[in-house]
């Protein structure tokens, strides 16, 4: 899931996936939710770990990839065409044990304000105010679901929540 309020897509945005040390063995989609790319967030605090529930269990309003309101395109230029994307997924017909399968993007821009007024669900309820400035040392949460086929749903559970941070820092050049 890509937090559309906090990062705009570049020219060269787009993804790919490795499996076996080799790129574009699956398929990967772009999702475009109908009407606004912007939802409710899953989360923006000030320091790196702050308020992280130990399962991060939230109830996000977007949906997962498996939500049948999603429109997936092939291309990033159709979803973008189409209102711009706000899921990626990927999917690999057979993955054989002991083997990892990764999803690469490239080509986010982080803003240097909300494009949206929208709410924060959680470690805090809050709101982003559309052109205010996001903070330095915000931290974004990104967002990632896990299905398999073949696992039992104890599991994939397991998986269920995985999430990377990225906390902003501005760019400062000294000039002597």
């Amino acid at each position: 899931m890509i937090d559309r309020s906090a990062f705009d897509l570049g020219s060269h945005f787009s993804a790919w996936d490795v499996y076996n040390d080799r790129r574009n063995q699956g398929t990967v989609e772009y999702g475009v939710r109908p009407g606004s790319p912007y939802f409710a967030s899953t989360d923006s605090a000030s320091g790196f770990l702050h308020g992280i529930p130990p399962r991060w269990t939230l109830r996000l309003q977007p949906g997962t990839c498996n939500d049948p309101g999603i429109v997936w395109y092939a291309r990033p230029e159709e979803a973008r065409a189409a209102g711009g994307p706000t899921y990626i997924r990927a999917t690999l017909a057979h993955q054989a044990g002991g083997q990892g399968y990764h999803l690469f993007v490239q080509g986010l821009k982080l803003r240097t304000t909300w494009a949206s007024t929208v709410q924060v669900l959680a470690p805090q309820a809050g709101t982003r105010v559309q052109g205010d400035d996001i903070a330095e040392n915000t931290v974004l949460r990104n967002r990632a679901w896990v299905h398999a086929d073949n696992m039992p749903v104890t599991e994939v559970q397991r998986f269920a929540a995985l999430r990377d941070h990225l906390q902003v820092k501005r760019v400062r050049t000294i000039t002597r």
